[in-house]
């Protein structure tokens, strides 16, 4: 083929020696430490343009419910669970957050709130924690709820 016929219809990145001397890490090459040419992430990028790979976000109503949710769920594991820091529950919680988003992002191409849940995870389950706790001390002090008013002036 004639190197017209064998183009037509393709696109075609030209780059010139600088590849070798200016190369950048990526998010992707983090782990590996591996530095890439200009040319390999502009080719990823209109790869990802041309078969509308996406990464897709879910709308910020759905996130705020989700995350509501996920906040009443800690608190009632929280109260359950009753005063004290218990370190092995809480992290598996957050093990199985990050598995979900991990699932999510992997069979779907939907990424979840990792961190937004995982603060109101602990969050949440630290406040039923604490308000559990403290309505046990009012328990234990005589205190009765709602509380009482206090005898006023006649």
């Amino acid at each position: 083929q004639t190197p017209a016929r064998a183009l037509a219809g393709r696109l075609v990145l030209v780059t010139t020696g600088i590849a070798e001397i200016e190369r950048h890490r990526t998010p992707l090459t983090l782990w590996t430490g591996e530095t890439l040419a200009p040319i390999q992430i502009q080719a990823q990028a209109i790869a990802q343009l041309l078969d509308r790979r996406a990464i897709n976000g879910i709308d910020s109503r759905t996130t705020r419910l989700a995350l509501f949710a996920l906040a009443c769920a800690a608190g009632l594991i929280g109260w359950f669970r009753g005063p004290g820091l218990h370190v092995v529950g809480t992290l598996i919680a957050i093990v199985a957050l990050i598995a979900i988003d991990a699932l999510a992002y992997s069979m779907r191409d939907v990424a979840l709130p990792l961190v937004p849940g995982l603060i109101v995870w602990l969050l949440g389950e630290a406040a039923g924690r604490s308000l559990r706790g403290i309505l046990d001390w009012e328990e234990r002090n005589g205190l009765k709820w709602p509380l009482e008013e206090p005898p006023g002036p006649a």
